[in-house]
């Protein structure tokens, strides 16, 4: 505000200068008025800030730019944030991502092995159906009603693309060594176009959203990050980043109606899955079942 203080006279010399040399006479025309009144504006956002509005979000700089660290910078002992990972999920909290993650399948990949019960490599829409239903969205049969209308969404989306050809399977298959195809860059960024983990995407979510400071998102938290992220020239991409981020909430909420980070976090090598999966009561496609079927199939 100190700053608007120092910067008021010199708004108004200029616009004195600029009235006095284009009005030779008394009385002055609509154009002008309106060429003085862009003049304040543009000189005004051009200082620090206007007097009465609040100082910089969380997260973001004085200017309303997002802080942006150095490649090689650390975030509390995550060594070089701004490199793609390329089979791991790592955050502050878990840098060397998780000990059961199959080392050599992109994130993506780990993340829709999960709907793959027979890890085939091809997802198929009972597959999915069934997957879903271990999550238990709520109670049966609109448990199953749930369940079907994601998978039906869910493949009619991502079938086509990541089948390689552009005949498509009548069976709606989701083939999974091609998931860089599926990757949409919209929200939050977190995945590269090879369907790679950008570690210093993810932990801005948490410094942008966090309002706690305890790794939790509010669905207040939650509405305000698609409301930023919203972009009206991609309606796709803007449904697209509300539905995944609701349903995500509405899935992996605690007791307390809070989005913990370290579920977001699992949701990229699939672990959160696997662990919804043992607390709803099928322990049979648990973390369990993941390690047997990652050793048996040898993934990565």
């Amino acid at each position: 505000r100190s700053s608007n203080r120092r910067n008021a006279p010199f708004l108004v010399k200029q616009v004195r200068i600029f009235y006095l040399r284009s009005t030779p006479a008394a009385s002055c025309s609509l154009q002008q008025v309106t060429s003085c009144l862009c003049i304040v504006l543009t000189l005004g956002c051009s200082s620090t800030s206007f007097a009465g509005m609040s100082a910089a979000p969380r997260g973001l700089a004085e200017n309303g730019s997002a802080r942006q660290a150095p490649a090689g910078n650390l975030i509390d002992g995550l060594p070089d944030p701004w490199t793609p990972r390329k089979d791991i999920v790592p955050s502050k909290e878990r840098p060397e991502g998780h000990w059961a993650t199959p080392r050599g399948r992109t994130p993506l990949q780990q993340h829709l092995d999960y709907f793959d019960l027979n890890k085939d490599g091809y997802i198929y829409p009972w597959e999915t159906f069934w997957a879903l239903r271990y999550l238990k969205f709520a109670w049966e049969p609109f448990n199953s009603i749930i369940a079907f209308w994601v998978t039906v969404i869910f493949h009619a989306a991502f079938a086509w693309p990541s089948q390689g050809s552009w005949l498509p399977n009548p069976l709606f298959p989701i083939v999974t060594k091609n998931a860089s195809n599926l990757v949409y860059h919209a929200g939050t960024e977190t995945l590269d176009e090879h369907g790679y983990f950008l570690p210093a995407k993810f932990e801005a979510i948490w410094e942008r959203y966090d309002r706690s400071g305890h790794g939790r998102l509010s669905l207040l938290d939650v509405i305000a990050l698609i409301r930023e992220k919203s972009n009206f020239r991609d309606p796709f991409g803007t449904l697209f980043t509300a539905f995944q981020w609701l349903l995500t909430w509405f899935l992996f909420r605690d007791d307390s109606s809070l989005l913990r980070k370290a579920d977001v976090r699992g949701l990229y090598d699939g672990t959160a899955f696997y662990r919804l999966a043992d607390r709803t009561g099928n322990p049979w496609y648990g973390m369990a079942a993941r390690r047997d079927a990652v050793n048996k199939h040898h993934m990565g």
